[in-house]
């Protein structure tokens, strides 16, 4: 018989800067398939600017890219249990914009990138 339980749950994510309560804009990123917060979140250096924080949060599901061992890369979900996927990674990403949200009075506008492969925008000149 199958069961299901709610429960607490540790999950990452990086910034481009620490908070500065200056930011008129937050972007989240959302890195694609066997990737890690850490190195997505670089590819978006040329776009930092104190006025604008990157958010990358990392999926919560991790495996060995090749094998059983090496380079570990994450994924937001699979095909299995993928319902139960969508609502946690919902729950962990609005925990996320609720944690940033709460540091400003007058909350900055914030968008959402998906699955990226190189930043959008050119760097401002």
């Amino acid at each position: 018989m199958k069961n299901s339980i709610k429960y607490e749950h540790i999950a990452h994510y990086r910034t481009s800067h620490v908070v500065n309560r200056q930011e008129k804009e937050i972007i989240f990123a959302l890195h694609g398939y066997g990737q890690l917060s850490e190195f997505f979140l670089r590819k978006f250096s040329p776009l930092f600017r104190e006025e604008r924080i990157f958010v990358v949060p990392e999926a919560t599901n991790y495996a060995y890219l090749e094998g059983f061992s090496g380079r570990v890369g994450a994924n937001w979900m699979t095909r299995h249990e993928r319902e139960a996927a969508i609502v946690n990674n919902n729950h962990f990403l609005n925990a996320v914009l609720e944690s940033l949200w709460i540091k400003y009075s007058d909350k900055p506008k914030s968008r959402c990138w998906g699955f990226l492969k190189v930043p959008l925008l050119p760097p401002a000149g």
